[in-house]
């Protein structure tokens, strides 16, 4: 599990990182409301060779969907120059919304669009870092409002490795989906979510707007978002062939006592952030012999929001 948080003005993204603690951080590698090229960055070997992933967000006004070639165009470009500067970072993906198509123009163009950013892509050997999708807020026209319109995307993009996909739950809400069981009937479709925003809401279910809110401060049932995202599922030991039930349980290298200096009572305890403290500390038993999924929280720093990589791992022996 990993927790970070969406740096966005951050002059110093490596340093505020470690300052905060966090293990991931998203960022933009240019002007996000800009067709400005990425300009190399002089840190990179820094980045790559930390030990804080990143995640780079593309720029807002691409849209990759559009019938409009003065749009389109620039915004394959974009994403091509964008994904380069993300693998120079050593980013493990590019966030890139769905995108949208104006009032009566045909959808199955603008799916027939996003299939022709990855065609045309893989004849240069593909991009440098995975294309993360995200689903978008409003807009009856939106490539990945619904999930009708997420499974019709996926049908043009879904046999290429480098599509991912990046799940918003602002965006979701305001696109009315319901978050209960969301991460699951998006996986039975796209077979893979490879991030998630973990934001509330300023407004209501199905509103179309997207406005983000810190997690306890929106229309979104806070107990929701923990209950579907948050790290609070237990992983079970399943023991493997060659081991021993009896055998006795590891023992820390370094133990600390703290005394109480007074006596008195437990009136209240945080049990979250007992659970976070001790998953930090790498406190608990590692599954052995299955697959696990890695809920990864990330805490958008500047806005309150959270991201969550969800990770396939392979079974540990």
């Amino acid at each position: 599990m990993r927790i970070g948080a969406h740096l966005r003005e951050d002059a110093d993204p490596l340093a505020t990182a470690a300052e905060l603690g966090i293990d991931v951080f998203q960022m933009f590698v240019t002007d996000p409301q800009s067709w400005k090229k990425p300009q190399p960055n002089p840190r990179a070997a820094e980045f790559r060779e930390s030990d804080i992933d990143v995640v780079v967000h593309s720029s807002y006004q691409i849209n990759v969907a559009s019938l409009n070639n003065r749009l389109r165009m620039p915004s394959r470009k974009a994403v091509e120059q964008q994904a380069a500067a993300a693998a120079e970072l050593g980013a493990f993906g590019l966030v890139v919304h769905g995108g949208h198509l104006r009032d009566g123009e045909d959808s199955a163009e603008g799916f027939a669009n996003w299939r022709k950013l990855f065609d045309r892509q893989a004849d240069k050997g593909g991009f440098g870092v995975p294309i993360l999708i995200e689903n978008t807020a409003g807009g009856d026209h939106a490539m990945a409002r619904t999930l009708e319109s997420i499974d019709r995307l996926w049908e043009a993009v879904g046999d290429f490795d480098q599509a991912g996909f990046c799940l918003d739950t602002c965006h979701a809400w305001a696109g009315g989906e319901d978050l209960v069981g969301l991460v699951e009937r998006v996986r039975q479709i796209t077979g893979r979510i490879d991030l998630v925003h973990l934001n509330n809401s300023r407004d209501e279910f199905d509103s179309g707007r997207d406005r983000h809110a810190n997690l306890a401060s929106g229309h979104i049932d806070p107990e929701v978002l923990v209950e579907e995202y948050g790290p609070h599922q237990p992983v079970p030991y399943v023991p493997g062939p060659d081991d021993d039930p009896d055998a006795e349980l590891p023992s820390a290298q370094h133990v600390e006592v703290v005394t109480a200096d007074q006596t008195g009572y437990l009136t209240a305890l945080d049990a979250m952030a007992v659970g976070l403290a001790a998953w930090r500390l790498g406190a608990g038993r590692a599954a052995c012999g299955i697959e696990q999924e890695i809920v990864d929280q990330v805490s958008h720093g500047k806005r309150g929001w959270w991201m969550a990589p969800l990770v396939p791992r392979s079974p540990q022996s």
